[in-house]
């Protein structure tokens, strides 16, 4: 049995979350929309995750993903909150992994907006309330790092194992969450 395993020792420092976000382009055959995940580690282990159904169809790759980093983003504004008001705000900027760089482009520079007008307009949220106020960043991770694939996409057994474990995923013989 599977369980999340939480390193105690990086409790009382500061609050850095791994955080990646993806998403798959027109996968659902029935209605073509694509599938937007995320996952927030924080002490070695998932704090928060979503694997959804997007309400449009996406027109490319880049507004899956772009659509994608928002839902990520819109946790990420949550978690922010949550963590401020337990005594634990974030001192830096959150980054955020995602392995699109044209969807990264869009969450940095206003000038490309003219040619996704047909996004609609509160899928900038990542652009415009993170990443212009300097609360989040959005990086580039290799495809083969992309920890939320595990969310989005058929994966071979090594890379299922891989994803599992940086998700904090651990064999554990009663299974539940431990802190170690």
């Amino acid at each position: 049995m599977l369980g999340l395993h939480y390193n105690r020792s990086d409790v009382n420092k500061d609050m850095d979350f791994h955080r990646y976000s993806d998403a798959d382009w027109s996968w659902d055959l029935d209605t073509l929309c694509s599938t937007s995940s995320y996952i927030f580690i924080l002490n070695g282990a998932a704090i928060g995750w979503s694997s959804k159904l997007q309400s449009m169809v996406a027109l490319s790759t880049t507004e899956s993903k772009y659509i994608g980093l928002n839902l990520a983003g819109q946790h990420l504004a949550w978690l922010h909150t949550f963590f401020k008001e337990i005594g634990h705000p974030q001192r830096s900027p959150t980054k955020i992994r995602c392995d699109n760089q044209a969807a990264i482009i869009l969450t940095k520079d206003l000038q490309f907006h003219a040619h996704t007008r047909h996004i609609d307009c509160k899928f900038h949220f990542v652009c415009n309330d993170l990443v212009a106020t300097g609360k989040a960043t959005v990086h580039y991770v290799c495809m083969h790092d992309q920890v939320a694939d595990i969310f989005t996409k058929a994966l071979s057994s090594d890379k299922h194992r891989k994803f599992a474990r940086a998700m904090g995923l651990h064999l554990c013989s009663s299974g539940g969450v431990k802190s170690g």
